[in-house]
């Protein structure tokens, strides 16, 4: 697999944390030399480059590279559930984004009787 040296440098951090005991994004940027931006950046690259990072949102928050079965299945059973949910919300956004364009084309974006 090829690295960089900065992702090197995250994946042997990440080594360091398990679920138990995750590294917060905010600390690993700091660890890193990053803004939040670009350490979440750096973990998108990794993951697309096949790393399994894990993630947790519920306490202890943070990135960990999963140690056992369990923690793979709980990391991926989350991600699933949040992709579900974004895609849930994109749904519900495309349809509210065609009846906003009608409503702005008819002029009556607001409802009867709000001027701008």
């Amino acid at each position: 697999m090829d690295l960089n040296a900065l992702e090197q440098q995250v994946v042997e951090e990440l080594l360091r944390h398990s679920r138990k005991d995750p590294i917060q994004a905010s600390a690993l940027a700091t660890k890193m030399g990053l803004d939040l931006r670009g350490i979440n950046a750096t973990v998108r690259d990794l993951r697309r480059k096949g790393i399994l990072i894990g993630a947790s949102k519920r306490k202890p928050q943070g990135y960990y590279i999963p140690g056992n079965d369990k923690e793979v299945h709980d990391y991926m059973s989350g991600f699933r559930a949040e992709l579900f949910d974004m895609a849930k919300t994109y749904g519900i956004q495309q349809r509210a984004s065609r009846d906003y364009l009608t409503l702005m084309k008819n002029g009556d974006l607001f409802g009867p009787g709000i001027e701008l």
